[in-house]
């Protein structure tokens, strides 16, 4: 869980970079399947309110994995992880 939400923190750090962006709000979820009614339920996502805008992957990806780490639990069949990233503005050059 920790490598795929990684590298989905890692991509939306290129495109906030690409497009001139910082983002000052962090959200990771995970999910089950929720159509697999025979197998335990979970889902929860964790939103990050960060102090400074922000596109460094490095800080992007600090504040995603404590996130993660924090609503992972084992024992369930994950079909699903995300991040978010909100509260975008334009970079200074």
């Amino acid at each position: 869980m920790r490598s795929a939400v990684g590298q989905f923190i890692t991509r939306a750090g290129e495109k906030l970079r690409r497009h001139g962006l910082s983002a000052s709000i962090l959200t990771v979820f995970v999910a089950t399947n929720r159509f697999a009614k025979e197998t335990p339920q979970y889902s929860n996502s964790v939103t990050v309110e960060l102090s400074t805008p922000t596109d460094s992957t490095s800080e992007l990806l600090n504040h995603g994995l404590s996130a993660v780490e924090s609503i992972f639990r084992e024992h369930y069949s994950y079909k699903k992880a995300g991040v978010t990233l909100t509260g975008l503005v334009c970079r200074r050059v």
